[in-house]
């Protein structure tokens, strides 16, 4: 597995001009709010003022909040990425994280979790490759350390004298990653070069609005085959939904 070592952190915000008008559904007679291109929830710093109607917000958040808050929750603790309701979570008593230690569940606190980073990348996109549409999209799960992962290992082994194992859990789902990113790309695209500029492929696919295509208009990097850990499973279905667990044995 990589070792991701720690990020320099964008602090500059930068504002662009309104854009009066929502960037996903086109609406203008209705209020409209501020739209961070790039989550908050991840450390985003460019903001699109008025450009997206409560209906669309509502839709963009719950689907980066199962981001932030599922797939991506355990690094984004160890980086100290913004959380939203901050206040409210702590009301509800400390934050645990799930693993299983010799085939036994336990709950470990976020400073002894061993972090790691995990994701779905995308295979390039249809597009790109003049494939026709489809509702199915492939890629794989990829998986990288944090700094602390060795040393938080190596201490609970010797807390818990691990024999067959600790498996660390993250829940996530390739279809909303895949509706994150296209958030992203839309969101950057209009800020750039307006709206109206450009024909949206991506309003579908963000809005959850079927057929959406996503191993069309969503995909990763030519020629490029993931260095470290990857699950061996390759994914062609509609939607990827899964639990995936990474399985450890401590070196004695």
């Amino acid at each position: 597995m990589n070792v991701i070592l720690p990020t320099v952190r964008m602090k500059r915000q930068h504002t662009y001009d309104p854009v009066g008008a929502c960037i996903y559904c086109g609406k203008t007679d209705t209020p409209l709010t501020t739209e961070h291109i790039i989550p908050e929830s991840f450390g985003g710093t460019l903001l699109l003022p008025a450009a997206t109607c409560r209906p669309c917000a509502v839709e963009t958040s719950a689907v980066e909040g199962r981001c932030a808050g599922q797939l991506f929750r355990p690094a984004r603790r160890e980086l100290r990425l913004p959380q939203k309701n901050k206040k409210a979570k702590a009301k509800l008593g400390v934050e645990t994280f799930d693993a299983t230690i010799d085939g036994v569940p336990v709950k470990l606190l976020q400073q002894d979790f061993p972090t790691l980073l995990v994701s779905f990348e995308f295979d390039p996109p249809g597009i790109i490759l003049r494939q026709p549409k489809t509702e199915l999209f492939a890629g794989r799960i990829v998986i990288n350390q944090l700094p602390t992962f060795a040393e938080r290992l190596g201490r609970l082994n010797a807390k818990h004298n691990i024999s067959e194992g600790i498996s660390l859990g993250n829940q996530g789902d390739g279809t909303d990653l895949a509706r994150m990113l296209a958030k992203i790309g839309h969101g950057y695209a209009v800020a750039e070069m307006g709206l109206g500029s450009f024909r949206p492929f991506l309003t579908d696919i963000i809005l959850n609005r079927p057929p959406m295509h996503i191993g069309y208009y969503v995909g990763g990097l030519f020629g490029h085959m993931p260095k470290g850990d990857t699950a061996t499973g390759r994914d062609r279905r509609p939607g990827c939904s899964a639990r995936s667990s990474r399985k450890i044995s401590p070196t004695r």
